[in-house]
């Protein structure tokens, strides 16, 4: 995502205005100008993430348990995590990858075509890397195999593509209404399932570094299968209409589609946030073990992820509008989303740390307030780290070495 700064001076004096000297944390790696919108939404995007991962990281590997939520602030916290963030921040994240690929492949001569193989190629490594050594729920291995998809996307119309997401997410919704209205309590089962996560978490809180990978390694398959079937089809759709976005500049022109961010925040107060907030009523204030796995849990959790993506297009739309009207008010999100991978993956490093045996071993100890209270303060941290190292570096260090492996250095580098 690149312009010419000098072009943007000229255009912007002939019409009578004045732009200000470029900020140099504001200029990619080839001294052009990034979508700094679009860093704000990555960096917002990782906080969500981080919120949404860390139950999964220090208090079970299934995620929030009754214990964690002894107390009416631990409710409240995992209230708030599942009502407005569970399942809203992959898809933003998911429509970002997608805005990118106008850039990434703008021209699609084979050279682009190539290098983004290279690229997908390298996330699915470093995927496989941080799900086995850091959190089992890492997200980059099904994006590395669904943006293969968009290899022949990319060279269809915008109908194509916005047809190809309403596919997509009209069947992931009645997939996932499906697997709910058949779903049936197996007692055997879900004491079998309990007894192989106490196990588990047993290795990731005691155990070494390297019993914590071979506990990680028992779940990675039931992971990976989960996030599959949860957010496969859900991913591949706002992969597309980031796409679309992209090609249309919607993120470094947000002024010229104000209508269309006031009806997003429309769809996200009358849609996402009703389906918010029963999901996460249905799931923390029902009445039922966490861990029982009913049908009623499970329809909680489905409608909370049917309805996130109206709630997602509403937080996009929100700091789009707060982006034109008052952008330092986000200046706050922009170090992390400027290097979005590697904050990605120290999110899961820092946590584990924390967490894990081989760390501090805080893992099932805390409730879920102070875990939720601990991830914002992570996310915190790592933004700070990533304000100070673009002091001296344009790029993070896991951009720098995707960069290499794809050939960046060989071509004339683009501006995330």
């Amino acid at each position: 995502m690149k312009t010419d700064h000098t072009t943007a001076l000229v255009a912007a004096n002939s019409a009578g205005t004045a732009l200000p000297p470029p900020d140099p944390q504001a200029l990619g790696a080839d001294g052009s100008m990034r979508d700094t919108l679009a860093d704000e939404l990555r960096g917002f995007a990782l906080l969500g993430i981080v919120v949404v991962n860390a139950p999964f990281l220090g208090i079970s590997s299934s995620g929030f348990t009754d214990t964690s939520l002894a107390s009416g602030w631990d409710q409240a916290a995992a209230f708030a995590v599942v009502a407005f963030a569970q399942a809203k921040f992959y898809l933003l994240f998911s429509f970002l990858f997608g805005y990118s690929l106008s850039y990434v492949l703008k021209d699609n001569t084979a050279a682009q075509r190539r290098a983004y193989r290279r690229r997908l190629a390298g996330l699915a490594v470093i995927g496989l890397a941080h799900g086995t050594l850091f959190f089992a729920g890492d997200i980059l291995l099904l994006y590395a195999v669904l943006g293969s998809v968009m290899l022949w996307l990319v060279r269809r119309s915008d109908r194509v593509a916005l047809t190809s997401a309403a596919v997509c997410l009209g069947v992931w919704c009645l997939l996932l209404l499906a697997l709910a209205l058949t779903a049936t309590e197996d007692a055997a089962a879900n004491r079998a399932w309990q007894t192989q996560i106490l196990q588990i978490d047993q290795a990731l809180t005691t155990g070494s570094f390297w019993e914590a990978v071979g506990a990680r390694l028992r779940l990675w398959p039931f992971a990976q299968t989960t996030i599959l079937i949860l957010n496969g089809l859900a991913v591949l759709g706002l992969f597309c209409i980031g796409l679309v976005a992209g090609r249309h500049q919607c993120l470094r022109q947000p002024q010229a589609y104000t209508r269309w961010w006031r009806r997003g925040i429309w769809l996200g107060v009358l849609i996402g946030l009703p389906g918010a907030l029963v999901s996460a009523l249905g799931l923390v204030y029902a009445g039922q073990p966490l861990d029982s796995q009913s049908p009623q849990q499970l329809m909680a959790l489905v409608i909370g992820f049917v309805t996130a993506p109206a709630l997602s297009a509403g937080y996009v739309s929100l700091l789009a509008l707060i982006h034109i009207h008052q952008p330092s008010w986000l200046a706050l999100f922009r170090p992390a989303g400027r290097m979005s991978l590697t904050c990605y993956v120290s999110e899961s490093v820092l946590l584990a740390t924390l967490f894990c045996g081989f760390g501090w071993g805080l893992m099932g100890q805390l409730g879920a307030g102070a875990v939720t209270a601990i991830a914002l303060a992570a996310w915190l941290v790592i933004d700070l780290a990533a304000h100070g190292w673009q002091g001296y570096a344009k790029q993070g260090p896991l951009e720098r070495l995707l960069a290499w492996w794809t050939g960046g250095s060989k071509r004339k580098p683009t501006t995330p």
